[in-house]
């Protein structure tokens, strides 16, 4: 596997997910909520599973 270097987000006070916790992908607010935010800023994948191959396949897909 590649490394893919990006920013991770350290939440430490819940800030960040106290602003976003009402914009949840699905209407269950289930957990694991994945997103992937594209090159031009916009989600370009969002699922409530994890799918560890399918979330590497759209993160490779951006960065070409």
């Amino acid at each position: 596997m590649l490394p893919i270097p990006c920013p991770i987000l350290i939440d430490e006070g819940g800030v960040v997910h106290r602003g976003y916790s009402l914009l949840s992908a699905f209407s269950t607010a289930a957990f694991p909520q994945d997103s992937v935010v594209g090159t031009d800023g916009r989600i370009v994948y969002a699922n409530n599973t994890f799918e560890p191959d399918e979330m590497r396949a759209i993160i490779e897909q951006e960065l070409e």
